[in-house]
């Protein structure tokens, strides 16, 4: 038993140290029901535009109704170009939380 805690604590004390994986030993439970409720909301409302082309877009003959449809309809509704730029707008965000977290480390 007294390996199984030592091994425990070994394998907390890595994850401690991983640097997308520290946050969630660094907050409590409420904390991150609170971020991830943001995040949904956040993400609904960043993917929304998307989702609403999808949904405009007139319907290509032979392709069946339902999700399997659906999600046909928005890989052609959502180009590279498009692609491209959510990625552009999403990824400085993460870019900057890192370093500002991390900025002794670079």
């Amino acid at each position: 038993m007294e390996k199984c805690k030592i091994s425990f604590r070994h394998c907390i004390w890595i994850l401690e140290r991983i640097p997308f994986i520290n946050p969630l030993f660094a907050f409590s439970i409420h904390r991150h029901k609170q971020a991830f409720t943001k995040f949904i909301v956040l993400w609904i409302m960043c993917t929304l535009p998307v989702i609403m082309a999808a949904a405009l877009t007139q319907t290509p003959e032979g392709v069946e109704p339902g999700w399997e449809g659906f999600l046909g309809i928005l890989s052609i509704s959502f180009s590279a170009s498009e692609q491209f730029v959510y990625a552009a707008a999403f990824l400085p965000p993460l870019i900057y939380l890192y370093i500002s977290k991390n900025a002794q480390l670079i």
